[in-house]
């Protein structure tokens, strides 16, 4: 990642491994992994949190591993569930 004792904390705030893995995009993820790709619950959790991503994908530590918690959340139909329990409430994006 760096080492501020070698190089500005500007350096490596704005270029480098760091910058690199902070600056990702939703579009590098998707193209990155295939589960997200096919996934049509894409659009709503963008590959969700790439903190858990990496975390979730054990030793290979893939910065577009899947946020396994967001594939348990939608797939499971959690999301169907709130929002019958929400009388009145529509979502902005279409399913």
């Amino acid at each position: 990642m760096g080492n501020v004792h070698a190089d500005s904390l500007k350096n490596l705030l704005t270029s480098g491994r760091y910058h690199d893995i902070v600056m990702r995009t939703v579009e590098e993820v998707r193209s990155d992994n295939s589960k997200c790709a096919s996934c049509p619950w894409f659009r709503y959790c963008c590959g969700g949190c790439r903190a858990l991503g990496l975390l979730f994908s054990g030793e290979r530590l893939d910065l577009s591993g899947e946020d396994i918690s967001k594939c348990l959340f939608f797939e499971g139909g959690w999301y169907e569930r709130i929002a019958e329990a929400l009388p009145g409430w529509t979502s902005i994006k279409k399913l």
